[in-house]
């Protein structure tokens, strides 16, 4: 390699964009046999944390208090917690507490109390207190480069929340000079401006912004907002939705995590996404209703009513009685797969497949399988059963295996050579549609739903399917001619006008949406889908009254459908109609004497306005009504968790009391409840009561691959990179995925055993052969083994899969340039145009420039690398190499003697 260039420098560069390495915690102690527990537990309480799952990671953290009381490392991870779900004023009081146990007076403490300080500012500005937040931060003594960018981010945040823009944008501009790929200043700029009326140089924040880490979640949402704002519905909604994939990821409904929801439903709406937008507002949707009571008769009667619920809540006393109950683990495990909690399903089905010969339950138990991403144990067993391929239902499933596990020509050809044994199978060939729309094989979807249509006329998913795909691939013609004959060869059928109306609202024609929905209603006025999609079109068109009749009809016909009584209530409080809502929701509770939805609702809000004695009697109602039906207990006492969260967010820390202590009465073993409960006591100090609570909740919850993966992260931070490698196999055991398996990899590659990590890393890309991060991290270790034609073909594989990845943009260019000089040349300036503002990559299509005889443009692209990062030796050694060529000795020697 030419060029004075270090390769190992450059690698550790790039690395750096896609790689976060974990810090070690552990002040460099050994671990001892004593600590064992301890760090368990807080591996565990960082995994979870990492992986969103905060309940866990609480639970896990105040074990790890437990056993070692003197560690401040846990007291950390629950003020992060408490602060990215939202809770500020508690994260403030754990603060406070945490402060007690630091001597202040210790030099070596001074890199936790500046993580104290700052913590503290984040959880001011959570409190809207930013007065608070900048006084925090005058606390932040010494600090390194890290904590000195988030205290001066952090200041600049609070300024321009307290309205004073000049002295927050001087900061973010300060805060870029030290670091011009501070995603956070950037983005701040961008607000200021936006707030200020100056789009244009809003959006050119935004794009430099995006330039550095397109994918950031905080990038995603201000991209998203302003689209919102500025009535671009289509790029707020890919926004919105791109940020939901990290956002998405907690276990708890984050402040952020409802906002950016209900921001994205607004957005749907207004595009008239009628469908989309119900989707997203069943995430927010309450858990579905259950519990306990019956025997198996009881059981079987309500399944085969069709009514799982009870039925679940039956077979759940059953097992409560008698654990292991063969007959009762295999229904309930057959009612979990249906109700799409497939991880239940498996674990209930799994002990019994062996013991009960059935297909029907093999094909189940491996049906879940591929849904919990293990598709090569359900394919294996799939194969046990049909080893002669003779059941098309059998192929199927192994077809879907396949294409799970990233063998796609296998699993289609499977698939198809099932639905030539069973060319009738219309449910599996909208499946195969739904595949083949996600591979952008449009033309060949249509034709699959078309002969579906075909060969089974009333399959109404494939008629919808169908319109739907039709009318977003801009066939609209096509797809009213779809819609027509559905409603002509069955016109009785009301889901084929509303999905005609659907259409029409996507061809922007209200008129004609309103008329299908309207002769949907006339076919059967009791259609409560007819009713809602009319209501929500009136509603878009400002008719409001209108709008309220037909939602409450939507609402007295499907009175626990949480959509519809979300829409109404969102409706009724734009209008300031709310209270005689609530009158109408008490109504519909009374006449409809087996139904939950409206009670729940005014559960809600009676403890939100602090009528106990009314929410007293509700809950009582509740629990009548909803005895023996799975989860009854659990959908009550979530409603008083979700109350005392509020309250204590909000700083009221005795309604959170009072709302916890009246929901434990009756909710004892509520999870939810429970770590408010504990979390309160702690706030009292009382640690002792509030341990005992977190005791009792830990034996209540399984175990899973989860602690595993926690404790591998723990060792990472803490440099114990052969425990945490070993853990991650562990994990991957039990459940693979693609995340676990990259931990996996790194651990190996810092324990300096890069071949058995490239031996992980190649076996993940036949399983995961879809995901570009498998054969990414892969070139990077060919490339860092000196392996450059296995590191070329790796590049080559991702950017199949991701043709824009700047990483493996760059680094194949140069790996490339010196033998294909205009491929690599070609990959220098797409990496650059991509992510311009990345000193890396500017240095390296500069320094091709150069080699290419590009001077003068290789001395402008390098000077902008420099700008970005003057500590750069290897771009201040290129750019010097550019001004010789370009007969400029002088400045030359002037930028090396910097050196």
């Amino acid at each position: 390699m030419q060029g004075p260039k270090t390769r190992g420098t450059r690698l550790s560069l790039l690395i750096g964009l896609v790689v976060v390495l974990a810090t070690g915690c552990s002040g460099g102690e050994d671990m001892t046999q004593k600590e064992v527990e301890y760090l368990s537990h807080m591996d565990q309480a960082q995994f979870f944390q990492q992986q969103g799952e905060l309940k866990a990671s609480t639970q896990e953290a105040r074990s790890a208090i437990e056993a070692q009381p003197d560690q401040i490392e846990p007291y950390f991870i629950l003020i992060n917690n408490l602060l990215t779900a939202g809770d500020g004023r508690t994260a403030e009081s754990q603060l406070q507490e945490l402060r007690g146990r630091i001597d202040e007076t210790d030099a070596e403490q001074r890199d936790n109390l500046n993580r104290l300080a700052i913590l503290v500012a984040r959880a001011k500005m959570k409190q809207d207190d930013p007065q608070g937040a900048l006084e925090a931060l005058e606390d932040v003594e010494s600090a390194d480069r890290s904590q000195q960018l988030q205290a001066s981010i952090l200041r600049a945040d609070a300024h321009r929340q307290a309205g004073k823009s000049d002295e927050a944008r001087r900061i973010y501009q300060e805060v870029l000079e030290r670091d011009p790929e501070a995603v956070m200043a950037l983005l701040g700029l961008s607000r200021l401006a936006y707030e200020q009326g100056q789009r244009e140089q809003a959006r050119n924040q935004m794009a430099k912004a995006e330039e550095v880490n397109a994918d950031d979640p905080e990038v995603l949402l201000w991209k998203a907002r302003m689209a919102h704002r500025e009535e671009r519905y289509d790029d707020a909604t890919e926004a919105y939705t791109a940020a939901l994939e990290d956002i998405g990821r907690y276990d708890v409904m984050t402040r952020r995590k409802y906002e950016t929801i209900s921001a994205l439903i607004d957005v749907l709406r207004e595009k008239g996404d009628a469908s989309q937008a119900f989707v997203y507002e069943e995430i927010l949707a309450d858990s579905a209703p259950g519990t306990l009571h019956s025997g198996m008769e009881s059981a079987r009667e309500a399944y085969q009513r069709g009514n799982f619920d009870t039925a679940a809540g039956h077979l759940t006393e059953v097992l409560a009685q008698a654990p292991g109950h063969e007959a009762a683990s295999i229904m309930l495990g057959m009612i979990r797969f249906q109700q799409g909690r497939v991880g239940e399903a498996e674990e209930l089905l799994a002990g019994h497949v062996d013991k009960v010969k059935s297909g029907d339950l093999t094909k189940m138990l491996a049906a879940a399988r591929i849904q919990l991403e293990r598709p090569e144990q359900a394919r294996e067993m799939l194969e046990e059963l049909d080893p002669q391929g003779n059941d098309p239902g059998v192929v199927a499933l192994i077809g879907i295996a396949a294409l799970s596990s990233g063998d796609t020509e296998l699993g289609r050809g499977l698939i198809e050579q099932s639905l030539a044994m069973a060319p009738d199978n219309a449910a599996l060939r909208v499946r195969y549609a739904r595949y083949l729309m996600t591979q952008d094989e449009t033309d060949e979807a249509i034709s699959q739903l078309e002969e579906a249509i075909e060969r089974t006329p009333t399959a109404d998913k494939a008629h919808a399917l169908l319109a739907r795909v039709l009318a977003e691939s801009g066939r609209e013609d096509n797809a009213e001619q779809v819609v027509s004959q559905w409603m002509e060869s069955q016109p009785d059928n009301v889901h084929a006008y509303n999905i005609a109306g659907d259409i029409a609202q996507m061809r922007g024609d209200s008129e004609a949406a309103r008329g299908y929905y309207r002769e949907a209603i006339g076919i059967n006025a009791d259609t409560p889908e007819s009713h809602f999609a009319l209501g929500m079109l009136e509603a878009r068109g400002g008719n409001a009254d209108e709008s309220l009749k037909h939602l409450r009809h939507a609402v007295e016909r499907a009175p626990d459908n949480g959509h519809y009584i979300r829409g109404l209530l969102s409706l009724a409080a734009s209008e300031g109609r709310v209270d005689e809502t609530m009158e109408f929701l008490e109504t519909v509770g009374e006449a409809k004497e087996s139904s939950i939805g409206p009670y729940l609702t005014l559960l809600r809000s009676a403890l939100d306005n602090g009528k106990d004695e009314r929410a007293s009697q509700l809950a009582d109602t509740l629990s009548d009504r909803m005895e023996g039906a799975d989860g009854s207990r659990e959908t009550i006492g979530d409603i008083y968790g979700a109350v005392a969260q509020n309250a204590l967010s909000n700083g009221n820390t005795e309604r959170a009391q009072k709302v916890v202590r009246n929901g434990r009465e009756r909710f004892r073993s509520h999870e939810r409840l429970a770590l408010i409960d504990a979390r309160l006591q702690f706030l009292q100090e009382r640690p002792s009561d509030a341990r005992e609570i977190l005791r009792t909740v830990k034996t209540e919850h399984p175990d899973s691959a989860a602690p595993y993966i926690e404790e591998a992260n723990y060792f990472m931070r803490s440099g114990s990179y052969r425990e945490a490698s070993e853990l991650y196999q562990l994990a991957r055991d039990k459940q693979d995925s693609v995340p676990i398996l990259l931990r996996h990899a790194r651990a190996l590659r810092q324990q300096d055993r890069t071949r058995r990590a490239i031996e992980v890393l190649e076996e993940g890309s036949k399983r995961f052969g879809d995901n570009h991060q498998i054969p990414l991290n892969l070139a990077m270790l060919y490339q860092g083994a000196n392996q450059k034609d296995k590191a070329r073909q790796a590049y080559e594989t991702t950017l199949e899969l991701a043709p824009d990845n700047t990483v493996a943009l760059n680094n194949l260019a140069w790996l490339i340039h010196e033998e294909d000089t205009a491929r690599g040349l070609e990959l220098a300036e797409r990496a650059y145009n991509a992510n311009a503002e990345n000193p890396a990559v500017a240095d390296t299509y500069g320094w091709i420039l150069l080699r290419n005889g590009e001077v003068s443009k290789s001395i402008e692209v390098l000077e902008k690398a420099r700008e970005r990062a003057p500590d750069s030796r290897d771009i201040t050694q290129h750019l010097a190499e550019a001004y010789r060529e370009a007969g400029q000795p002088e400045r030359a020697d002037a930028l090396m003697e910097q050196l």
